[in-house]
């Protein structure tokens, strides 16, 4: 039992980067980097 668990836990990291290449970039979604208005801040 402890061995499919190891085996589950390894597949799943394996998948991470996978998954982590489909979302998107936040200036794709917004339209703007996030930060690029610092200036209406100061």
């Amino acid at each position: 039992m402890r061995t499919l668990w190891n085996t589950l836990a390894l597949a799943a990291g394996a998948a991470l980067p996978l998954l982590a290449q489909q979302l998107p970039r936040p200036a794709e979604t917004f339209g703007f980097e996030p930060g690029a208005d610092y200036q209406l801040a100061d």
